[in-house]
């Protein structure tokens, strides 16, 4: 799950995960220094096969968002598999159990959820993996870098 509200230019939250144009970026950019599944480079949600049968996502060592066509596809292949939350709908859980934004204001209807339930084709490999993400604006400015790093133990 990723979360953005709007930024410093007061443009809308952007919410294209598959861009209709393969040399567009996607509004959602999440690019990963490990691949995940087999890390094939197709970009799955553009192959007519069901995501079942999806192959992974490729390494981006540098997890730059230098705008060439290969980061564009890496990011592709993984922010398409992201959902953007309805209002109000949120994909996670406060401590109560109730489904709730992160940092939730009631008078805000700008915030968006990225939501993503992995698949196999998904799995994070042995090791640490760094995940970089930034969200693009409906102006396509760019939101900043957030970095996590996700550890799977032998």
């Amino acid at each position: 799950m990723i979360e953005a509200r709007p930024g410093s230019s007061g443009a809308a939250v952007g919410t294209v995960v598959l861009p209709a144009n393969p040399s567009t970026p996607p509004h959602l950019q999440v690019l990963v220094d490990q691949p995940l599944g087999n890390g094939n480079s197709v970009i799955d949600c553009r192959s007519s096969s069901q995501a079942r049968d999806w192959g992974g996502v490729p390494a981006t060592s540098a997890l730059t968002f230098d705008g060439s066509q290969a980061t564009i596809d890496a990011a592709t292949d993984l922010s398409c598999r992201f959902e953007v939350s309805a209002t109000g709908g949120p994909c996670t859980l406060d401590q109560f159990g109730e489904y709730s934004l992160l940092n939730p204001n009631p008078n805000d209807t700008s915030v968006k959820q990225f939501c993503h339930s992995l698949l196999i084709s998904d799995l994070f490999p042995v090791g640490d993996t760094v995940i970089a993400a930034r969200v693009l604006d409906t102006e396509v400015n760019p939101g900043p870098v957030a970095e996590i790093v996700v550890r799977v133990a032998p």
